[in-house]
């Protein structure tokens, strides 16, 4: 985190200003925070990174498709 939280100070994302696949994989790694109950606040430029990928339009789309194909998913196992 001590690397990754000035990086993204000075940055909108990991290797720049260009979008990677490697702010894909940080996006969904850091989301999982909340999950686990880890606290990025000490980071501030990881919350508004998160913030900031979660509100691009592909990311939205993405996952939209995956809240459906879960819902899908538990509704086929429990034959609704």
């Amino acid at each position: 985190m001590g690397y990754i939280n000035p990086t993204l100070a000075g940055s909108s994302y990991l290797t720049g200003e260009t979008f990677t696949v490697a702010d894909a994989y940080l996006f969904t790694v850091l989301g999982w925070s909340g999950r686990l109950k880890f606290d990025l606040t000490p980071w501030p430029a990881l919350p508004a990174y998160l913030e900031r990928i979660a509100a691009r339009k592909a990311v939205q789309t993405a996952l939209q498709t995956e809240r459906e194909a879960k819902a899908a998913a538990r509704a086929a196992v429990s034959g609704a």
